[in-house]
């Protein structure tokens, strides 16, 4: 499959509650596409209606990376740096060192975070002016070698990217639903773009995309993963059969897990709306750093199995 989405989704800037750059970009997606687009702050959804006899699919990803935020636009000046503290935006230290970015505005300020602070020479401000709350975020790396991909937020720019895939294709497919692709706010934080999401879609069928750590029992190149435990969902043991015989069935490798913490899906469980809740995930190791990793046969095998579910028939389920 081509990557080069994928590559452009892993450069851009996109931190809780301040995903616009994410959200442009799969909103044009979807608009290029053909889907009908709603666009606000706390997601960007596109909706195909195929027939008045289908029920309708939501698949949906979340598009922040945990970061940091200037806490204090006061500097303290030494012979080579401004040095600016940060507070975290989601489950990251501060106090990390690594080659970070600064957006303020339309404009892009790289500098280094070290010790609680973001670091900058004040050339490298370019006439910018660093203000509070300005969102910060690691500098972009997209390496592959062999099967192995190294990137930064490839939590979650992989399950937009697969989205945009899917906008791509789906029109060649035998569906089963009315579609709906979202991306989602603040899903390292306050979950609200998920609960939005679940509040204004009345879907019969949800799919969370998202990423899960290699384990014991998950591993890189093994395939998807289909969660059947965590911390938000509690998949019911004859579904996860027919799912797991489902993608099986058609050659696809699938990996399953009981984990802890839990994804969007807590969103749409917490919603009144009687949905069948699928957490479908994709195995990563490192992450929340910049040197997050994924095997790229696992992409295949993902799409393929988000394929299979689109054009199934759960009612008989």
């Amino acid at each position: 499959m081509n990557i080069d989405l994928l590559h452009q989704l892993c450069t851009l800037h996109s931190t809780s509650a301040a995903e616009e750059d994410v959200f442009a970009c799969m909103k044009q997606c979807f608009e290029n596409n053909g889907f009908d687009v709603v666009s606000n702050n706390y997601y960007v959804a596109g909706r195909k209606h195929l027939s008045d006899d289908f029920p309708t699919l939501l698949l949906t990803a979340h598009a922040d990376s945990p970061g940091w935020a200037i806490a204090d636009s006061k500097a303290i000046h030494d012979e080579v740096f401004l040095s600016y503290r940060v507070r975290s935006i989601g489950d990251i230290s501060s106090w990390l060192d690594a080659a970070v970015v600064l957006k303020t505005g339309d404009m892009k300020i790289e500098g280094r975070l070290s010790n609680g602070c973001f670091l900058v020479k004040p050339e490298e401000l370019k006439g910018g002016t660093i203000r509070k709350d300005d969102r910060i975020c690691f500098c972009p790396k997209f390496q592959l070698k062999e099967n192995i991909l190294e990137a930064t937020f490839l939590d979650n720019r992989i399950g937009c990217f697969l989205l945009a895939k899917i906008a791509e294709a789906f029109s060649e497919w035998e569906m089963k639903y009315n579609l709906v692709l979202a991306v989602s706010s603040s899903e390292e934080t306050t979950g609200d773009g998920a609960d939005k999401l679940a509040e204004d879609v009345k879907a019969d069928v949800v799919v969370v995309l998202d990423t899960t750590y290699e384990e014991k029992n998950v591993r890189l190149g093994n395939g998807a993963v289909l969660t059947l435990k965590d911390d938000g969902i509690q998949l019911d043991d004859k579904i996860a059969t027919k799912l797991i015989d489902l993608i099986t069935g058609n050659g696809i490798k699938l990996q399953t897990e009981k984990t802890y913490g839990y994804t969007d899906t807590i969103s749409f469980i917490e919603s009144p709306n009687d949905a069948l809740i699928i957490s479908l995930l994709i195995a990563q190791k490192n992450n929340h750093s910049f040197f997050e990793q994924i095997d790229t046969r696992d992409i295949d095998s993902y799409f393929d199995a988000l394929k299979t579910l689109c054009c199934t028939d759960f009612s008989c389920f």
